[in-house]
């Protein structure tokens, strides 16, 4: 049963990751190329950033249960 779960988990976020390509997010940096964007999302950054800064990133595509982004700020 735990494991059902597991699956229905994991697919319900990549149908939600998959929504969210080609938008625009504020992204709080984490780590210098690790960040979260508002639904507390995880996403990779293409550039290194500040942690702790907030910068405006595009959602190119996702990858292992984590967004893949391009910094535009």
């Amino acid at each position: 049963r735990a494991e059902r779960l597991r699956l229905k988990g994991r697919a319900a976020l990549d149908s939600y990751l998959a929504t969210c390509h080609g938008r625009s997010v504020e992204v709080l940096v984490e780590e210098p190329t690790i960040g979260r964007t508002p639904q507390f999302a995880e996403i990779t950054l293409d550039k290194v950033a500040t942690p702790g800064s907030l910068v405006t990133a595009s959602i190119m595509g996702h990858d292992s249960g984590r967004l893949t982004g391009t910094v535009l700020t």
